[in-house]
């Protein structure tokens, strides 16, 4: 439920207060991604801002405020498809010599990427191998990644369709190489009367700290999470 989404609501905040993001999206491109932040940080809905005539006074007011931050903070978008984690890893090591070290790096998604899958090497195996690479280059240049993944479909059938570690896609490396594991799972099926759905964000692995649930509001027509309860 929502990767990307909430991928991008962290981002926003890391550039609020005043972090840098390089963000690698390999499914979709630069302006995909510039309307969701526009339309999250304006509050004014996606299909408004792709049919113009549908704006009023108060949505290019808040349009206007919504660019003017923008342009303040520093997030980098990457829209190239199929890059391998060798080449993602170049890519962040030239972005740190022109512009410094990102406060985070965010990859959308594990799936796309290109794992250099050889003769007589399994899909778990290159996926392990790409999770390898990632974890090394974290650990060097001490910059934390965002790594975006799939569950297996199994979860659907479930009756109770909360995810675990278990669900995780193609690969057990994920969880083992990750210091961090947190899922998005709906707690509403459609959107309530007043424009959102409830989502759980719940960390299943968390090797700096405590296991936690926290509750947010998904508003889905501006691509934006804010958080509803405390954390427990």
């Amino acid at each position: 439920t929502g990767k990307t989404e909430f991928s991008l609501t962290v981002t926003r905040n890391i550039a609020k207060n005043h972090g840098s993001v390089l963000f690698f999206s390999l499914e979709m491109g630069n302006f995909q991604l510039v309307d969701r932040l526009l339309s999250a940080t304006g509050g004014v809905s996606v299909k408004k801002l792709r049919n113009p005539a549908e704006l009023d006074e108060g949505d290019y007011h808040r349009l206007t405020s919504a660019l003017q931050e923008g342009r303040s903070q520093d997030v980098y978008f990457v829209d190239r498809g199929g890059l391998s984690a060798d080449e993602i890893c170049a890519i962040t090591e030239n972005h740190i010599s022109e512009k410094g070290a990102p406060s985070v790096v965010v990859i959308d998604y594990l799936g796309l990427m290109n794992h250099k899958q050889e003769r007589g090497v399994n899909l778990t195996q290159a996926i392990a191998n790409s999770m390898s690479k990632l974890k090394a280059f974290t650990k060097n240049f001490n910059i934390p990644i965002i790594l975006l993944c799939q569950l297996n479909r199994d979860v659907d059938s479930r009756a109770v369709k909360r995810p675990a570690n278990s669900d995780l896609r193609d690969s057990g490396s994920i969880e083992q190489d990750s210091n961090v594991v947190g899922f998005l799972s709906n707690e509403e099926t459609e959107e309530n009367h007043e424009g959102y759905q409830r989502v759980k964000f719940s960390i299943k692995k968390n090797r700096e700290g405590d296991l936690m649930d926290s509750t947010f509001k998904f508003y889905k027509a501006q691509m934006n999470f804010v958080e509803e309860f405390e954390r427990r």
